[in-house]
Order: C-alpha cells, then structure tokens, then sequence
C-alpha cells in the first residue's frame, strides 16, 4: 500500500534537514536557476527516487531482477542462495545509512509537495513497507531522498536535476537522432541543432559534457563544428525523431583526436602553439592544480612549456597563476593577459 493520504489535502510537509544537505540544495538552486527551494526540492524527489537506494523497497526489487539476470548458476537452489545472501547482505548495508540520514539533525522546514509527488507518494509508492519510514506519513523517506542527493559529487546532482535533459539527449545518441538544444551560449539562451556523439565527464570527473556536432540552429548554411556543451548549461533538449544520422569512421576518429587534444571541455574553436613560461612556483602549481588543466606537448630548450590547444583553456586555466606565469607565444594572448592584469593592478592604483 502506498503512504497514508491524510498530508495530501494541504500538500505541505515537515522535515528536519541537516546542514549540510540545506546548504547543498541552495547552491545547486542557484547554479542551476531554480525560483524557490519548493522547485528543486520536488525536482530532487521526483528525479530520485526511481534510482535512490533510500527507495529501498524497489532498490532490493530491481537489484533482485538483476542478480537473477547476471548469475550464470544452473542449479536453482544455489542460485537462489547467493541471491538471497547477496541481497541480505545489501539491504543491511542500505539500512545502516539510512539510520544515518535520520539521524541527521538541522532546521526543520515545511516543503510543498506539488501534485505529481504527492499522487505518486499516495497511489504509487511502496516505501511504506520499509518498517524505517512507517506506514502512515512519508516524512522520513522524502527526508533520506534528500540527505542522499546531498551526499552525490556535482556530477550527479547535476544528472538528478537535469534528468530529462539527460534522457532525451540519451534517447537521441541510441537512435542517431538529431537533438535541438537550447544552452546559454555568451551570456544568452541560444538554440542549437546538433548531431550527439557521446556525454563524457571531464578527466577529473566533476562536470558532464555533450559531445556533438552543432551550428546555430537558424544559420542552415553553416558547417557542423565539433563542439562540446556543458551539461548544466543546457536549459532545454528536443529529439528530433523524424532527422536521423550516423557518424563515418573518419568522423568518429576525428571527434576522438580533438578531445584527446583539447580536452572534452574545450573542444570549440582551432588548437594553436602556445608557449608559456613558468617561474619554480608556477611549476609546482602547474603540477598539483588539475581541474581544467592542459597537457604540456614538450619543453623546450629555453625551458617554455609548448601547448596545442585552445587560448581559451590557457586563459581559463593560467590566468589566476598571475606572477607566476609569463605567455609568451602568440602575441595575441600575450597582449591580452598584459591588458588584463593592468586593468586589474588599476583598481589599486586609485
């Protein structure tokens, strides 16, 4: 049976948040532009709680259906053994961080549930077996929904929020389909017309990229360039299930070079010779900062370290190495760290 209806009239509900998973969720209200914490905390309950291990009464049933699958065991009493052992030993662990979540104390607030969570807490859900949660009110599963969203890496908190997103660019990648999007592009919500090849996280695993061909959506005449858009960025996605296409193997070698070479996060825009001279401090920077980091081709004699990639990663990634690093070549980038850093030693010099 699902969860008692008697919190269904009002649609409100009390829960104690930690601070931590507070905190969290109004970071990611900000980063992903959501109006109220009402918006994303209904978007993180409906989102999660098709995969969340605190839905553990359908997280036991599906992992019961895929140990069933994967477990090439003929007789059927030892088969069934280690499925039962192997399920009891998961829903014990599951169980033991759910105590957790409750357990968790912060500031209570009362959320609004909108109606597609509460029609499915009151005519769907089963977690009210789970003897943790109780049979009558779903504060305490709805709570652990959360306090395990806080738990994730950006990566997949970005996933539970943009799930559509992800879904419809998914369903496109499987059929070869064109996919229309819809990305904030110089400060803008612009609509592209892309050909999907994969969604891929940076090497340090912190931020999800489509991978793609694309144009500007109206700009018919213009050559698909290979072009990657961050995941959160993307406001909206539409398959477009009447245009399909598929990648040459010249194509596919092609996308693979460039995101070996310039990294999945910059793949717009030509790669370029840039040499960059680093001081022994910019070095040891250089070695320990990873995120967004470019691969060094060689060093040359003079002791400059040689670059192939975009001058926007160099911009990105040296930029707040300010002393400690000094461009060299091209001129062009030179200048424009020189004009930077002058603008910005202006404001103390007034």
């Amino acid at each position: 049976m699902p969860f008692d209806d008697t919190f269904a009239n009002e649609q409100k509900i009390r829960i104690n948040l930690s601070y931590k998973a507070l905190n969290i969720i109004k970071e990611d209200m900000e980063i992903f532009k959501l109006k109220s914490m009402g918006t994303i905390i209904n978007i993180i309950w409906e989102n999660s709680r098709e995969t969340s291990k605190s839905s553990i009464i359908k997280h036991m049933k599906m992992k019961e259906i895929y140990l069933n699958e994967i477990l090439n065991i003929k007789d059927e009493k030892t088969k069934k053994y280690n499925v039962e052992t192997l399920l009891f030993e998961e829903k014990q662990e599951i169980e033991s961080i759910i105590k957790i979540f409750l357990d968790k104390k912060g500031i209570t607030k009362i959320f609004h549930i909108n109606d597609n969570n509460t029609n499915y807490l009151v005519e769907e859900c089963v977690e009210d077996k789970f003897e943790l949660y109780g049979k009558k009110h779903p504060s305490k599963y709805l709570k652990c929904l959360l306090e395990e969203y806080s738990e994730l890496p950006f990566i997949e908190r970005e996933r539970v929020i943009q799930l559509h997103i992800y879904e419809e660019i998914e369903d496109a990648i499987m059929h070869k389909n064109v996919v229309k999007i819809s990305a904030l592009f110089q400060g803008k919500e612009t609509l592209f017309y892309a050909k999907p090849y994969k969604i891929m996280s940076d090497a340090m695993g912190t931020q999800s990229y489509l991978v793609c061909k694309s144009r500007l959506f109206r700009n018919t005449e213009e050559m698909l360039q290979i072009a990657s858009f961050n995941m959160y960025r993307i406001k909206k996605a539409k398959r477009v299930k009447s245009e399909h296409f598929s990648f040459k193997e010249k194509e596919i070698n092609n996308i693979e070079e460039n995101i070996s070479k310039k990294t999945v996060a910059y793949l717009l825009g030509d790669a370029e010779i840039i040499k960059v001279k680093l001081s022994e401090t910019g070095k040891t920077m250089y070695n320990n900062i990873l995120f967004s980091r470019p691969i060094y081709e060689s060093i040359s004699p003079e002791g400059y370290y040689c670059f192939n990639c975009s001058t926007l990663q160099i911009k990105n990634y040296f930029f707040k190495f300010g002393k400690e690093v000094e461009i060299i070549y091209p001129l062009e980038l030179r200048n424009m760290f020189k004009n930077e850093y002058s603008l910005a030693l202006s404001l103390y010099n007034e």
